[in-house]
């Protein structure tokens, strides 16, 4: 089936001239096109792609991602899915849409970041002074942590990981792990973000950090929930699919799409209240 990669403005210029069919089913990228975003929400189009004429559609942010999805669930035979970061500002009206809730929560996969330091250092998280990298507001999870922290702060995880590398920093703290995780025969994870363990690395909350998960949240509009549901849990298990190769790829990162949706919709708002 031909499938169409549209822009959030060219997507809502287009709508007002004409409707869709309903075997088509929209997936809106509301990340970057570089980001983990568009790399799993394409595999689903290429999976998808047997059983829905898929129109994929760019719209980071909270603001574009809300546009997009107001025009096409106006039209009740439509389906659109979509992802909502748990990065986003909770209580901004431009995520009010796309805020996961009973009515438009489909699954959930959680993950976690961690604090790391370069193979051949020999600082700790409980090196007095130690001079720790970070970005965004991460440096939370170091509250209740009895230790005299030097913060340097970076733009992106993948700064951070550098200042690590590089020497500027001894550790580094990030919420994403895709960096680590891509250099990880030249660094040492220490301790894990999440209240989960991975491997060797205990969870922050074992020294008296603070608990910091990350949540992506699909998110559904459209009359045929169950059957969409129940295809992504079939895909994602088979070996030879495109979603299946991503998430394999990816550490410490749990699907929850086989999970209660009302249990796995409640872990997420308990910690990111709107």
């Amino acid at each position: 089936m031909l499938k169409n990669i549209l822009s959030a403005t060219l997507f809502v210029a287009l709508t007002s001239s004409f409707a869709f069919a309903k075997d088509t089913l929209y997936i809106v990228n509301s990340g970057s096109t570089g980001g983990s975003y568009n790399a799993q929400l394409t595999a689903w189009m290429s999976d998808l792609d047997d059983y829905y004429d898929v129109t994929y559609v760019q719209a980071k942010g909270c603001a574009k991602a809300s546009a997009v999805i107001n025009k096409i669930s106006g039209e009740p035979d439509n389906q659109v899915i979509t992802i909502y970061s748990s990065t986003w500002d909770q209580k901004s009206d431009a995520c009010s849409t796309i805020y996961p809730t009973e009515d438009n929560f489909f699954f959930n996969n959680y993950k976690s970041g961690l604090i790391f330091k370069r193979n051949d250092s020999d600082a700790t998280i409980m090196t007095d002074g130690v001079t720790i990298g970070f970005n965004g507001t991460n440096d939370r999870v170091l509250e209740g942590i009895d230790n005299n922290f030097n913060t340097v702060r970076y733009e992106n995880a993948k700064g951070v990981t550098l200042a690590v590398l590089n020497g500027e920093v001894e550790l580094g703290l990030i919420n994403s792990g895709s960096p680590f995780w891509k250099n990880e025969d030249k660094l040492s994870g220490l301790v894990m973000l999440g209240p989960d363990s991975w491997e060797d690395m205990p969870s922050i909350s074992t020294i008296g950090g603070t608990v910091s998960s990350g949540w992506d949240n699909y998110v559904y509009w459209g009359p045929d929930r169950d059957r969409l549901l129940s295809l992504m849990q079939k895909i994602v298990k088979d070996q030879s699919s495109s979603i299946y190769a991503w998430t394999n790829k990816n550490k410490a990162y749990w699907s929850n799409i086989e999970a209660d949706p009302l249990s796995s919709l409640l872990n997420f708002q308990s910690e990111y209240p709107r």
